[in-house]
């Protein structure tokens, strides 16, 4: 078996890449950039181009294709997949099973339950379509949203602030910050009480090297 040749890898203060993992493989000569305190965890596979923040941890058998960039204090399950160019906050939970697709964003202090999947494009197999090549509509899920798994979201939708996405919804239009929603489709149902919302500045407190 040929051994892969990685590109390089830039690596902080007590960074841990566990047996098993692959960083730096190449699919551009962008080297790998993992910050103090990032962990990855066995079987995980970084490509080319990527950032982990400060005490990120990738888990176990989760792909990260080229130029995805994660924040710090994040956490990304096992199995879980990014197609490339995708921006992960700080602070971010993605539990086991996610798939992030190109160019999705997903900001500061978000949750994402286990098997929440992802869609870009509203013409599927679009690279044997020409017509539609190209026509890519990225997901963002904002600041402290939650989002219940096995969700699904589809292309262009933007879940605001804080919003609350039920279990087993699929999301096929934008959900107003602070919303709550669920069902299929998800529909908005009410809205989180100014109690349960995120103090910030508390969160913030709780995290060395913030």
């Amino acid at each position: 078996m040929n051994k892969i040749r990685t590109v390089k890898v830039i690596r902080g203060k007590d960074v841990i890449i566990e047996e098993g993992a692959i960083v730096g493989y190449p699919k551009t000569k962008d080297p790998v950039i993992l910050e103090d305190g990032a962990y990855i965890h066995s079987g995980a596979v970084i490509y080319s181009g990527c950032r982990i923040g400060k005490h990120t941890h990738i888990y176990h058998n989760t792909v990260l294709l080229e130029a995805t960039l994660v924040g710090h204090h994040t956490k990304i399950g096992a199995l879980c997949h990014s197609h490339g160019h995708c921006k992960i906050g700080n602070f971010v939970t993605a539990v086991s099973l996610c798939h992030f697709t190109t160019y999705m964003e997903i900001q500061d202090g978000v949750l994402l339950g286990s098997g929440v999947d992802t869609a870009n494009s509203m013409y599927p197999n679009s690279r044997i379509h020409p017509k539609h090549l190209g026509k890519i509509e990225p997901i963002v899920i904002e600041k402290g949203a939650r989002v219940g798994g096995a969700t699904v979201i589809n292309p262009g939708v933007v879940i605001g602030q804080e919003a609350l996405v039920g279990s087993g919804s699929v999301v096929t239009k934008s959900i107003p910050a602070f919303a709550i929603a669920y069902g299929v489709p998800a529909k908005v149902a009410g809205e989180v009480p100014p109690e349960d919302r995120i103090d910030w500045d508390l969160t913030l407190s709780k995290f060395p090297n913030k």
